[in-house]
């Protein structure tokens, strides 16, 4: 856990109580939600939505996450601690229910997750004098009523998010100045803009290395259609990411980190077994046998393979930095090679 911001645990969800469900709970504990209004990384909520308009905005349309169904595309141009996921784009008022679902996006081990559910936005061509809007109008008058006209709901890995509606930027909007260029999604003429959004904006702490399911959606005017019994919207965006954390990088056996499997390596596994009860830097580099438990056959694995002529450490193996290709409980790495 970090320290340097406070975290928000999910606690009990909803229909998981007792016997098969103990393991779910404990699964939606593991994920951490920042408060609303949260200072997270050196930046707050708004701070973040301004980074990701930078960073959707800056992507040409026939490469933009936005325009994405797969998800593959999800990591262009990502950099830094937070690694944004991105949600629909409307692209005339005709499209009034877009579903996307993701199946193929990665996301590097240890980042954080920043997304929006739901946002409505402005762009100002700049300059605008004498004709700026009133920004204080804009925001409180259009761009928030609309947002809190909207039902929202989340997931991840099927445990629910409640009181997401207190997910925005505070009592401001976002606002951020940037240029577009001849090939931009928004259909604006080139230039320099001013864009001004409202939005619920969720922070994730870092996910375990594994596969997750993200799924989340905004539902403007919902309504039953009394002909079809169907659901139907003015605007409704739902959005499932099936994606995957991938581990760090590691050699199965360097159990002390020093670049090579010896003798040092099975004696570091005892003696943090044994002696200071201790966690291994790395837990995955100490599971020689890939059995996602941490224990004194390890050290026996390590020593068979090294000195009586037995099987090597389970892959990504002892010579090759590579990821654990199997999901288990182990804690993350802190030393990667």
């Amino acid at each position: 856990m970090n320290a340097h911001h406070s975290l928000f645990f999910l606690g009990l969800c909803l229909g998981l109580v007792g016997g098969p469900g103990a393991a779910a709970q404990n699964a939606c504990e593991a994920v951490q939600l920042l408060p609303p209004h949260s200072v997270a990384y050196g930046k707050t909520v708004s701070e973040w939505a301004a980074e990701w308009w930078r960073w959707v905005l800056s992507v040409p349309e026939e490469e933009n996450p936005l325009f994405d169904g797969t998800g593959e595309r999800c990591g262009l141009q990502q950099t830094g601690k937070v690694f944004f996921l991105v949600d629909t784009w409307r692209s005339s008022v005709q499209e009034s229910d877009i579903t996307a679902f993701r199946e193929r996006c990665v996301i590097p081990y240890g980042r954080a997750i920043f997304f929006p559910i739901s946002r409505q936005q402005v762009f100002i061509p700049l300059p605008c004098t004498p004709n700026c809007p009133d920004e204080r109008i804009l925001c409180e008058k259009d761009l928030k009523p609309h947002v809190k006209k909207i039902q929202f709901a989340c997931t991840i890995d099927g445990c629910p998010f409640t009181g997401l509606s207190t997910y925005d930027e505070g009592d401001d909007c976002t606002t951020v100045s940037l240029d577009l260029g001849p090939r931009n999604f928004v259909g604006m003429t080139p230039g320099r803009y001013q864009v001004m959004s409202s939005g619920i904006w969720l922070m994730l702490e870092p996910l375990r290395p594994g596969p997750h399911r993200i799924h989340f959606e905004g539902l403007f005017d919902p309504t039953i259609d009394p002909n079809t019994g169907e659901e139907v919207c003015v605007f409704c965006q739902r959005v499932t990411y099936d994606l995957r954390v991938e581990g760090p990088s590691f050699r199965r056996g360097d159990v002390d980190g020093g670049g090579t499997t010896d003798l040092s390596d099975p004696i570091e596994i005892l003696t943090r077994l044994f002696l200071t009860g201790e966690e291994p830097p790395c837990p995955d580099a100490a599971d020689a046998g890939d059995d996602g438990a941490v224990d004194i056959s390890d050290a026996v694995y390590l020593i068979d393979w090294l000195f009586l002529g037995g099987g090597p450490p389970s892959d990504p193996g002892p010579h090759e930095c590579g990821v654990d290709p199997t999901a288990d409980e182990l804690g993350p790495c802190s030393q990667n090679c």
